[in-house]
């Protein structure tokens, strides 16, 4: 089975998945990059986020050969209001 990685960038940092995770197939990969990004942003709605405040983050799942399988965003710049 083919291996994928999961890399995570925010505003300039950026965390390489370096060991990925061995799944079935792109579309399986897919549906684990989904729920990565609905935990991203189910986090921003934990903590109040202030309205100048903004958040990006950047997932970025890719093969075995370095081809990007899927690049996706979490833009949040609301306010939270508990």
């Amino acid at each position: 089975m083919p291996r994928f990685y999961f890399d995570l960038q925010h505003e300039s940092d950026c965390v390489y998945d370096t060991d990925g995770i061995v799944l079935p197939d792109a579309e399986d990969a897919r549906a684990q990059a989904l729920e990565v990004l609905l935990e991203l942003a189910c986090d921003g709605m934990d903590r109040e986020i202030h309205c100048d405040e903004s958040r990006r983050i950047v997932l970025r799942v890719s093969d075995e050969n370095d081809r990007t399988i899927l690049l996706a965003e979490v833009p949040q710049a609301q306010r939270w209001v508990h």
